[in-house]
């Protein structure tokens, strides 16, 4: 029936229920407080009557003393005077005198007592009253008892009484007067009644201020909870959009990392490739230095072979040394030519020229030898051959020389190949770590995006979440009336962040031993509080 209520019921009925036990405990302790400090005022009161009366029997006392008056005399004056005194609101308060015996020395209102003993007058409760007055000034001087009298000169009616007593020593009397506690419990009723009144009167302003605060907080709170709506809303719908933005930038950010590191293996390769490409250039430009020192070494014996066969035409007698020195040269052409043919192979398309020299020059060397093995037949051709040897030398050596500058041209392209080959893995080198680079940005934008797509169903969810709250509010708020929220609770479970998707809620139902409730009215009054 409680948690039916409206939040301004709840409010108006804890207000009332509060003020009313605080009113009725402020009641009660101020007319204890009161009671109490009127109950010292009064002995207070007395005490101090009684020193007056007592200075007015220390006055005719010390008449008697100077010789003004006898003793007889300064009594009767003294009773006189005491007699007369009245005090109080309703000015029948007195005093009285009576002596150890004791006897009633004066009474204003009991003059049936005066001169006779008292020490038997009790009053209802059994208590000897003016026994008790001698006791307490015999132990003390002075001194409070309490006791149950005569009220004032109603002789018909008694009432508790609270006297202060104090003996006057040089004529062995004993002064006392009191105070009725009717009066003083009246004097509080009539206060408490006042008190009482103030504080309907102050209730009533505070349930009326309470009221009007609970009216206006329920309509700031549903305008509240109505914003908190509409915004959760939007936050869900804003979540779902911006996850699934997220989740197509992270598949997109997916591809992308793939297809980059395709390319980092390609250009990974390419890098192997240009690497060797430049040792294979570097090899060859070796080959090409080679074979260009062998090529000037070749010019030179062309040469020598040049002046030896000139030296065949010059002397006809040094045949056979002329013939072994151009067996020599060709066995040494030979091998030359057979070198020469192996770099040219080695060398590819650039060398088929070489080659076909180097063929030229077997072939030569060949025939030289023949022409060695028939000098002796032949001598007469010999100089006619030798003729023929020095125009074919000659020969030869131009065909070598441009095959020498054909090689240093070819080494000077290979260096640029070799160079331009090294510059270009540098330069995959390079573009392959730029691109490793831009693989783990991708990857993390990637990881990001698959957070965000995660942040963002979380926070749809917690916005659903922010829907049962609000329903739970104004549930708290109107009571009974309110929106259902159960209805918020069955969608918030059917969606796709409900209990068995994404993200798992931590409200539990209504009906699963009452949690649900207790957790909504725990959460209401959390908004409550930053309201």
């Amino acid at each position: 029936m409680w948690e039916r209520t409206g939040l301004k019921a709840k409010i108006t009925s804890l207000t009332t229920g509060t003020l009313l036990t605080s009113g009725i405990l402020i009641i009660i302790l101020g007319l204890y407080l009161l009671n109490s400090s009127i109950m010292k005022e009064k002995e207070t009161q007395t005490t101090e009557l009684v020193r007056v009366g007592l200075s007015t029997l220390e006055h005719f006392y010390e008449m008697e003393k100077s010789g003004e008056l006898s003793r007889e005399e300064a009594q009767l004056m003294a009773k006189e005077t005491i007699k007369a005194l009245r005090f109080g609101d309703r000015g029948k308060d007195y005093f009285w005198i009576n002596d150890f015996h004791p006897r009633m020395i004066m009474h204003p209102f009991r003059g049936d007592l005066e001169g006779q003993d008292i020490s038997n007058v009790q009053d209802p409760d059994g208590i000897k009253i003016f026994v008790e007055f001698v006791r307490t000034s015999e132990k003390n001087g002075r001194g409070f008892v309490p006791y149950q009298w005569q009220y004032y000169d109603d002789k018909s009616r008694v009432e508790p009484k609270l006297s202060y007593v104090s003996e006057f020593a040089p004529w062995g009397w004993i002064l006392g007067t009191g105070v009725y506690i009717n009066d003083v419990e009246s004097t509080v009723w009539s206060a408490g009644l006042y008190l009482t009144l103030m504080s309907l009167i102050a209730m009533g302003l505070a349930m009326v201020a309470t009221f009007i605060f609970s009216r206006n907080l329920s309509e700031k709170l549903r305008e509240t909870s109505t914003q908190i709506s509409s915004v959760s809303e939007q936050v869900a719908s804003a979540s779902e959009q911006v996850s699934g933005a997220s989740q197509s930038l992270a598949e997109g950010a997916s591809e992308q990392a793939s297809s980059l590191e395709e390319m980092a293996s390609s250009h990974e390769e390419l890098e192997v490739m240009t690497k060797q490409n430049s040792e294979n250039a570097q090899q060859a430009n070796t080959l090409m230095e080679t074979t260009r020192k062998l090529l000037s070494q070749t010019l030179e014996e062309m040469e020598q072979m040049s002046k030896q066969i000139s030296l065949i035409s010059d002397s006809s007698n040094q045949t056979a040394a002329i013939v072994k020195t151009i067996d020599d040269i060709a066995f040494q052409t030979n091998l030359l030519a057979l070198n020469a043919a192996v770099e040219a192979a080695r060398a590819g398309d650039a060398g088929k020229g070489f080659a076909v020299v180097a063929e030229e020059v077997r072939s030569l060397a060949k025939r030289s030898s023949e022409a060695a093995s028939s000098t002796t037949l032949l001598i007469e051709e010999s100089q006619h051959n030798a003729e023929s040897g020095v125009a074919v030398t000659e020969s030869l050596a131009n065909s070598l020389k441009n095959v020498a500058d054909n090689a240093e041209k070819v080494a000077a392209l290979v260096t640029e190949i070799a160079e331009a080959s090294r510059e270009q893995s540098s330069g995959l080198t390079q573009v392959n770590a730029a691109v490793m680079e831009m693989d783990s940005v991708v990857q993390a934008n990637a990881a990001s995006a698959e957070e965000t797509a995660s942040a963002s169903q979380e926070l749809s969810a917690q916005s659903n979440e922010l829907k049962i709250m609000v329903a739970a509010l104004s549930r708290i708020i109107e009571g009974a009336a309110s929106i259902n929220s159960s209805k918020y609770e069955q969608s918030y479970k059917g969606s796709r962040y409900g209990k068995d998707n994404y993200y798992k809620p931590t409200v539990s139902h209504r009906k699963e031993n009452g949690r649900f409730e207790k957790a909504l009215i725990k959460n209401g009054s959390r908004m409550l509080e930053q309201v």
